[in-house]
């Protein structure tokens, strides 16, 4: 996925957070007794792919730099 990114000359910041994000949102609802470890992993992938979502709607349709995007969304 970086590698169509960099290729089209646009930057995503928000990979690196995504990745820390996402194990600590499943582990959280694991740990809590919410889900089971699956249904946290399920829970923690559709997350991140729908901050992706938001960030590619921002990009895509607002015209706004994906450096700027992913930028704001690491403060969100």
């Amino acid at each position: 996925a970086m590698t169509l990114l960099m290729t089209s000359g646009e930057f995503d910041l928000s990979v690196g957070s995504l990745f820390g994000f996402s194990p600590v949102l499943m582990w959280t609802l694991f740990n809590s007794g919410l889900t089971s470890l699956e249904a946290g992993f399920v829970v923690a992938l559709l997350v991140a792919a729908f901050i992706g979502l938001v960030n590619g709607w921002f990009v895509t349709q607002l015209k706004i730099p994906s450096f700027l995007v992913t930028l704001g969304m690491l403060l969100v």
